[in-house]
């Protein structure tokens, strides 16, 4: 219900010139405002009662009105639609009642002095003058017309001397209900407290406990991976999927947030951020910490991986003279040992060093034999094999085929493998015309 304020109302005799004269009117005016404080405008239905008690009591007359608001205040006689009888006075106290569109609004005004002259003799004349007028002045200004509109200046009222007063604007200042110098947390929201009678801070949930929250994700319990999605009538769990029924990305990362340096796997269900470490023995045996300088390359120390140059591991140096060397090969006669190498050799996008006889060249990379109707049918180009997999030759196929890391023997598995050999460090596995065996890292010729 709209709560609305009636700061005074005031009362004035109306009467023919004859002391006998009955009915009589009253002029009543008086100033109402909102709830918010603001003076009505406008026009509004009200009905005035008088009552012989200032609460319950019986009604002893009523009247409806339907007056002009202009800053609050309003003006009508009663006594127009309903003669008030004078015989109403003669109870000792009479108590006005005032609604405005419904509403009663209390306390009850007890009507005084000049009304209860209409049981005094003398009331037929004052001093001034008859109480029989067109209209009402003071000191030569109307304020009250023939209608019995007040027209007059608006009535100073001192504030204190105002009595039952709204809570709310007791101060003087009707924004002390407002929202202004609330401050709360994220996620909060202003709630009345009927206990303190002021606004709060409190939680975004439901007040009522027959069914709280049922319009928020509070219950939603989903399972990992999944978001919330509208039905059309409710929220609901499902998957994190596009929409379209093409291509649904159900193997996405996109969903996925890592920290920095993460990386995706695979927990055996879903993609997971994790680590970038072994799964074995964590980085013991990577590179990923290994900064060389241009030209380097990584070595085993026999310890751990360091860095050094590429360059043979021996350290067998000579001072003897070129000319005393005998037996020199070809391409080092010249005394520089780059004759034979692709060092200075730029080829093009694609391009393999191809050994003409004499130079290394550039040239395609396809095979050396006549067979041009088919060229790299020997190569390895599109072998894709699986993890663990190595290339195998199929005398049946003709082909390069991918097979398992096994001997194709079953007598004696893994006899031509290098799963055994067991090298020092900066050693490679070199082929002595029967089996596989460690050597220093060195050029093969002398």
């Amino acid at each position: 219900m709209t709560s609305r304020v009636l700061l005074f109302c005031g009362l004035i005799l109306l009467t023919s010139s004859s002391a006998l004269a009955a009915p009589t009117k009253l002029a009543q005016q008086g100033r109402i405002l909102d709830s918010s404080g603001e003076p009505l405008e406008g026009t509004y239905p009200m009905t005035f009662s008088l009552y012989d008690a200032e609460t319950d009591g019986t009604s002893l007359w009523s009247e409806e009105h339907s007056p002009s608001f202009q800053s609050g205040y309003y003006s009508t006689v009663l006594g127009e639609a309903l003669p008030l009888d004078d015989l109403i006075f003669i109870e000792e106290s009479v108590w006005l009642e005032v609604s405005i569109d419904g509403e009663v609004l209390t306390p009850r005004q007890e009507i005084v002095s000049v009304p209860y002259a209409l049981r005094a003799t003398a009331a037929t004349h004052l001093e001034g003058g008859l109480v029989d007028a067109e209209e009402v002045s003071i000191e030569g200004t109307v304020v009250i017309d023939g209608s019995g509109n007040w027209v007059g200046p608006s009535p100073a009222i001192e504030w204190s001397n105002l009595s039952n007063i709204p809570a709310d604007i007791a101060d003087g200042d009707q924004d002390t209900d407002t929202l202004a110098g609330l401050a709360c947390s994220e996620g909060q929201l202003p709630k009345w407290d009927a206990t303190a009678g002021l606004w709060i801070c409190g939680d975004d949930i439901d007040t009522d406990t027959v069914d709280p929250n049922t319009d928020t994700l509070l219950t939603l319990v989903c399972s990992a991976g999944q978001v919330a999605k509208w039905d059309g009538t409710a929220w609901t769990c499902g998957e994190d999927v596009d929409t379209d029924t093409v291509d649904t990305n159900t193997d996405v990362l996109s969903g996925l947030l890592c920290s920095a340096g993460q990386v995706a796997k695979w927990s055996g269900t879903e993609w997971v951020c994790s680590e970038d470490i072994d799964t074995v023995d964590p980085d013991t045996d990577t590179l990923s910490g290994l900064l060389c300088s241009p030209g380097q390359v990584a070595k085993w120390s026999g310890v751990d991986w360091a860095c050094g140059n590429d360059i043979d591991t021996d350290t067998v140096a000579t001072t003897l003279p070129w000319s005393s060397i005998t037996g020199i090969p070809t391409d080092l006669t010249d005394g520089d040992d780059n004759t034979d190498t692709l060092l200075t050799l730029a080829c093009a996008a694609g391009q393999v060093p191809k050994w003409n006889g004499s130079a290394w060249t550039c040239g395609n990379d396809i095979d050396t034999d006549t067979d041009t109707v088919d060229p790299n049918t020997d190569t390895l180009a599109g072998l894709v094999c699986s993890e663990g997999q190595l290339p195998k030759w199929s005398s049946a196929a003709g082909l390069w085929i991918c097979g398992d890391d096994i001997d194709t023997d079953t007598s004696e598995p893994n006899t031509d493998t290098l799963l055994s050999l067991v090298c020092s460090a900066g050693q490679v596995a070199k082929w002595n015309g029967s089996a596989w065996t460690c050597g220093n890292d060195i050029d093969t010729d002398t």
